[in-house]
């Protein structure tokens, strides 16, 4: 989803060599909210903001990603800035988030950070190990989770191109590396767990068999039903819930 802010500055006094930004209060007055509700309603003081705030992880943790535009005036004209949000949510209290200050080239100038709520990162990193026997930790799920990628296996005009992701997959399969797959299967990262549920189909359908707790892994993922990022030919940034997704694969 992205976001457009347009706000009216007026004369503020700043300069071309001055260090503050006309954006660098917005930035943090976002960077003290503790809820995605207050994020939204600082971001939008006068108007509607989304009802979705984020997509469905596991044990209810939700993820968030987003981007916006702030838009201002100066001396020069109009100008904006781009910003991305990544967050991890629980019961709408932000748990882990940053927010990146893009270039006009989409390269990262920048990062902010929101206060870390570090007992909580450690909760959701022991429910996630004991249930999907991982032993994953802090930084390697919170790494997992803001690694943004799209499932698909048809991008650009005339599906030209694929994520390395889905050639990788694509591989595992011919392989018939199942274990590589399994790998998959238990990442925290829902576009890398779609495509594991797609590759041990395919598995399945070359005469291999799945083991009891891939089935059981599939058939939460399938119930979870997050929402995932794709792309279809040169519509990218798409989401699309699981099921959905992989109907052709489970009809």
């Amino acid at each position: 989803m992205r976001i457009i802010i347009c706000i009216l500055l007026g004369i503020l006094g700043f300069s071309k060599t001055h260090a503050e930004q006309p954006y660098d209060k917005v930035i943090d007055s976002l960077l003290k909210c503790n809820t995605m509700t207050e994020f939204y309603k600082t971001l939008y003081p006068k108007s509607s903001y989304p009802n979705d705030l984020g997509r469905e992880l596991d044990f209810g943790y939700k993820q968030v990603f987003d981007q916006f535009d702030y838009r201002y005036y100066n001396s020069m004209g109009s100008d904006y800035k781009t910003f991305r949000l990544y967050a991890i949510v629980k019961n709408d209290t932000i748990i882990y988030g940053k927010i990146e200050q893009l270039h006009w080239r989409i390269r990262v100038e920048k990062t902010f950070n929101f206060k870390r709520l570090d007992n909580s990162i450690s909760q959701f990193v022991k429910d996630y190990n004991n249930f999907y026997k991982t032993t994953l930790n802090n930084k390697s799920l919170i790494k997992e989770l803001m690694n943004i990628i799209y499932y698909s296996f048809c991008c650009g005009d005339g599906c030209t191109s694929i994520p390395n992701e889905a050639k990788k997959i694509i591989r595992y399969v011919k392989l018939n590396q199942q274990k590589k797959i399994d790998s998959w299967l238990v990442n925290p990262n829902p576009e890398i767990q779609a495509y594991a549920v797609w590759g041990l189909k395919q598995i399945e359908e070359n005469g291999g068999k799945k083991t009891e707790f891939e089935k059981q892994i599939i058939n939460h993922l399938l119930v979870k039903n997050t929402l995932i990022y794709n792309c279809s030919g040169c519509l990218k940034g798409l989401e699309t819930p699981l099921r959905e997704l992989l109907e052709d694969e489970f009809e």
